[in-house]
């Protein structure tokens, strides 16, 4: 559980690392690396472009147009694991 002090530590980490948690026009979170002045995601929907690219373009295409019965996927990456967490669900 998520308790105030642990988001202050949260955030004194973030800072330590350049980054800084922004809220995007969907309502959902990402990250800015203040140093790089990179987004991780759209600022226009973090969830809305992880489900576009990764799931719409990419999940589903595949499993539309393969003749796999069971897709096994692996994510590794830096980022926030948004995508494993669309392709759970």
């Amino acid at each position: 559980m998520m308790t105030p002090k642990s988001c202050d530590n949260n955030k004194k980490n973030l800072s330590k690392s350049n980054l800084k948690l922004i809220i995007t026009v969907d309502g959902s979170s990402s990250l800015l690396n203040i140093k790089l002045n990179d987004f991780y995601h759209s600022t226009k929907g973090a969830i809305e472009e992880s489900l576009y690219v990764y799931i719409e373009q990419g999940l589903d295409n595949y499993k539309k147009n393969s003749f796999c019965k069971q897709i096994k996927v692996f994510e590794i990456g830096f980022g926030t694991g948004l995508n494993a967490i669309l392709a759970i669900n």
